[in-house]
């Protein structure tokens, strides 16, 4: 200070410090004492899926997935329904989203299209995939099965309900609903049964 003059900084020599910590610090790092970087990352990496999948399933989608995909699911759903009807000995043809029969037309509706069995078959096929530790190919694996059996549940309920609507059995107001119960339960067990079968 002798000389008047204040002391300057030396700029470029201090070492940045990263604002969160270094990345060995940081939660998804990947580091595990006593094991490789690269089997933490895979190991939290696998997690992604099913967390991904549960947060998307529970945004308000149901809506969403009548706009988009009710038409398409009602209109397969009567293709489908037709030839298992002809089965039966019934000879009803599909014509768009309806079963054509003797003169009758009965529609597929949008609440038999399957949208909330098909909401509530894959959110229990993604939560099932978290509990059990699914890997990411296991649990894309569990979604494909809740959709087909969801929509095979569908289309045994529709063929049911049939028999009511075109007036070939006579039929309590109740049977409606419990026919779309039954569809439910027979679709939801097997999807508990399959993501359980042998997780990994």
């Amino acid at each position: 200070m002798a000389e008047g003059r204040l002391p300057h900084a030396r700029l470029g020599r201090a070492t940045p410090q990263p604002m969160f910590g270094a990345p060995g610090d940081l939660p998804l790092s990947g580091r595990r004492p006593g094991g490789g970087a690269a089997r933490g990352w895979r190991a939290e990496l696998a997690v992604v899926p099913r967390v991904w999948w549960l947060l998307l399933l529970a945004l308000p989608v149901i809506a969403s997935l009548q706009f988009y995909l009710g038409y398409p699911l009602r209109l397969a759903t009567a293709h489908a329904a037709a030839p298992l009807l002809g089965l039966g000995g019934i000879d009803a043809a599909a014509a768009g989203a309806a079963l054509l029969w003797h003169g009758q037309t009965v529609l597929v509706d949008p609440p038999c299209a399957g949208i909330g069995m098909l909401w509530v078959g894959s959110w229990s096929a993604a939560l099932l995939s978290y509990l059990n530790g699914a890997s990411a190919r296991r649990t894309l694996l569990n979604g494909i099965f809740a959709a087909v059996v969801v929509f095979a549940a569908n289309v045994l309920r529709n063929v049911l309900l049939f028999f009511p609507e075109a007036g070939l059995l006579q039929a309590p107001a109740w049977l409606h609903a419990a026919i779309g119960l039954a569809a439910f339960a027979a679709a939801l067990l097997p999807i508990v049964a399959f993501t359980h079968w042998r997780t990994t």
